[in-house]
């Protein structure tokens, strides 16, 4: 299978950090966290990524075209001037998974060491075309947070609610299939930043065709997103 990576944040709350550092090569455990992933990668059998870029493109370049292939990864590199959000990478570069069945969309602001071909196998065997990680969260208010049937199936997702129904949070990585990737490339609107949480997971199921499934994990998961996470990341990840 193949893999989006979608590394195009400006990584605002970073800064300054992130004003000569693009936030997807921000170091944890003294690697940067894309080269984590590409670890993650080739762990799990995925041996091709397409990487979009935005801010500090040129760093981001280097670093895959020097790294990816000592890990075994072929690779894409797809600037983007203007944002185009997750799912708008998607619909632009649809070409790259054409022929597949179903592909990996990760997230490059997170650290994670989950098990990636668990939730392909999960994902084959539910017969999904959206499946995505879904962690248990003491605070499920800040989340985007799912309701799940006893054999996976999504019931609602709703972000940062604020009475929760569970405690499962939308990990934000998952896998996808052609069928999804078709309707993600109806449905683009026609100018706007166009995103996989706020658009493609309140498709209504019953009137696009597709099934969307969670499954529940216990792996670690952190969004880097800000300084103290970014902290503690580095201080968990030693552990790990």
């Amino acid at each position: 299978m193949k893999a989006y990576i979608l590394a195009a944040g400006m990584g605002t709350r970073l800064k300054p950090l992130t004003d000569v550092t693009p936030k997807c090569l921000v170091e944890i455990a003294s690697k940067p966290l894309l080269e984590w992933w590409f670890i993650l990668l080739r762990e799990h059998g995925i041996t091709e990524f397409l990487i979009n870029t935005h801010h500090l493109p040129q760093q981001v370049a280097v670093f895959v075209k020097s790294v990816a292939p000592s890990y075994g990864l072929n690779y894409r590199i797809v600037h983007e001037p203007e944002l185009l959000g997750s799912a708008g990478t998607l619909a632009e570069n649809a070409d790259f998974v054409r022929g597949e069945d179903d592909f990996f969309v990760l997230y490059a602001d997170t650290l994670t060491n989950c098990d990636l071909t668990s939730l392909r196998e999960f994902h084959c065997q539910q017969k999904s075309d959206l499946t995505m990680i879904l962690l248990h969260m003491d605070h499920p208010e800040s989340r985007g947070i799912v309701e799940i049937q006893d054999d996976g199936r999504v019931v609602s997702f709703v972000e940062k609610p604020k009475h929760p129904k569970t405690d499962l949070a939308n990990g934000g990585n998952y896998v996808m299939s052609a069928k999804a990737l078709t309707e993600i490339i109806r449905r683009r609107p026609a100018s706007s930043v166009y995103d996989i949480g706020s658009h493609v997971l309140t498709f209504d199921q019953s009137r696009s065709g597709l099934r969307y499934y969670g499954l529940p994990v216990d792996c670690y998961l952190r969004d880097i997103g800000t300084l103290e996470n970014l902290g503690l990341a580095n201080k968990e990840w030693k552990q790990k």
